[in-house]
């Protein structure tokens, strides 16, 4: 019983069978020949931005501790002057090391070139000496 829509035919047409491609191998080493250098570079330039980024907010950073310790020493070096000021100096010894100061009577002034060999000169504010003949 054969009917006419069960009748099996060859296939005429070679357009319908599959083929093998034999240039699609040769098409895909062109493509990835070209497409490779060009994402390489892509990605080499990405990874040189990533890296100066990432020197760049170093480098702020870096530069703001700077800034951060030139202030500090600045007021450091301020702090030094104030502290080795002489009244304050003298403040401290008096009040935290219970030093006193010297007392006017007790003081005694000397001619250091009396104390090195050489002639003393006349006390101050006395009238000079005449000369002798």
């Amino acid at each position: 019983m054969r009917s006419a829509y069960a009748y099996h035919r060859e296939v005429e047409n070679s357009y319908l069978v599959r083929q093998r491609d034999r240039h699609r191998w040769r098409e895909l080493g062109r493509i990835v020949a070209v497409a490779l250098p060009v994402a390489l570079a892509l990605v080499v330039y990405i990874w040189l931005h990533l890296v100066v980024l990432d020197t760049a907010y170093a480098i702020g950073g870096l530069e703001a501790s700077l800034a951060e310790l030139e202030r500090t020493a600045a007021q450091l070096d301020l702090e030094a002057d104030r502290l080795s000021a002489l009244p304050e100096v003298e403040r401290r010894a008096r009040e935290e090391l219970g030093m006193v100061g010297p007392d006017v009577v007790a003081t005694e002034f000397w001619d250091g070139a009396a104390f090195l060999g050489a002639e003393a000169g006349p006390p101050p504010g006395a009238a000079p000496a005449e000369a002798v003949p």
